[in-house]
């Protein structure tokens, strides 16, 4: 029995070490255990679950007349991880350095970009989310200048019951894109009012040849250019004459209706600015007797205009079906 008791000690010894060493262990926050204890107080946070997220991108168009901003009225909440028991005042104002951080390719816009409608909303108690924060785009002249993007932030600034804000989703951002375009629209009633420049003085052609079926004011003399995929239709105005809209006819079948366009002038008929700012997206006529508008918000001074087909509406059934075409093209000034 004796043996057999000797031979157990070491064993309960081996058990006993490690309880020793549990007992010795720092205390989680100490200088010898460098990990905070995790905090469960409320926090205020912003997050807007609507793709992208804690975001809202806008357009402003620049066109040779005047800087036009949208009406968009954009909102956000702030919110809680937990009720608070009373009131909770939340104060948001915009922070040049969040906007500043967001993006290096964007321009940080500053402080009055944005108009915010109640920079103070309420959580009330026992709930988790405030009223929405109103605010919209603000035609200042930092957004004029705006080269190509910019960015305002908005942010958590205080409350009333001092309660930390988080430290990730803590800011709303407003990223504005700038459009350079002269293109107003497909402005029926508005072309309408406009004096059609004749076609007898204007030459139209297409890789040289003559296109002048298209200004000949007859709908039934069409013009077909076979060029699978678009061409360009150049009109030759013999002298600078200002041009605020074109207007064009489908041919009979209205399939080979091109569906995507763009216009674009010129004074030498070698450098040329797109009016429309890129392509722009057509839908089908009716019939090959609407005139499909396009109307410019300010008229250009040129001496050529060049009217792009890049495809027709056939284009769903393949290759051997985009063959754009037309029966007339008006010019307006």
């Amino acid at each position: 029995m004796k043996s057999i008791i000797k031979k157990s000690f070491p064993l309960l010894a081996a058990l006993l070490l490690p309880l020793a060493a549990c007992d010795d262990e720092p205390e989680v926050g100490s200088t010898l255990y460098d990990v905070e204890a995790e905090n469960f107080d409320a926090k205020l946070y912003i997050n807007e679950v609507a793709l992208p997220g804690n975001q809202a991108s806008l357009e402003v168009i620049q066109t040779p007349v005047s800087l036009i901003t949208p009406d968009d009225e954009i909102t956000f909440s702030v919110k809680l991880t937990k009720p608070a028991a009373a009131d909770v005042t939340v104060t948001v104002a915009e922070s040049t350095d969040l906007a500043a951080a967001y993006d290096s390719k964007a321009e940080a816009l500053p402080a009055g970009t944005l108009q915010i409608a109640n920079a103070n909303v309420t959580i009330k108690a026992g709930s988790m989310e405030s009223d929405p924060v109103k605010m919209k785009l603000a035609a200042t002249d930092a957004v004029k200048n705006i080269k190509a993007k910019g960015v305002a932030a908005v942010t958590i600034a205080s409350n009333s019951a001092g309660i930390a804000t988080g430290s990730t989703l803590n800011a709303y951002y407003v990223v504005v894109d700038k459009v350079l375009t002269n293109y107003k629209g497909q402005l029926a009633d508005e072309i309408a009012t406009m004096t059609q420049i004749p076609g007898s003085s204007i030459t139209a052609t297409v890789d040289g040849y003559s296109a002048a079926e298209l200004t000949d004011g007859d709908l039934s003399t069409e013009f077909w250019y076979w060029s699978a995929g678009g061409y360009d239709i150049i009109f030759d105005l013999g002298t600078t004459t200002s041009v605020r809209g074109l207007g064009f006819y489908s041919n009979s079948y209205t399939g080979y209706c091109p569906d995507v366009i763009e216009i674009l002038t010129s004074d030498d008929g070698e450098t040329w600015s797109s009016q429309t700012g890129g392509k722009v997206t057509l839908s089908r006529p009716a019939s090959n007797q609407t005139l499909i508008p396009f109307v410019l918000y300010a008229a250009i001074p040129c001496k050529y205009v060049k009217l792009k087909f890049y495809s027709c509406f056939w284009t769903s059934y393949g290759s051997d079906y985009d063959w754009p075409a037309a029966a007339e093209v008006n010019l307006y000034n």
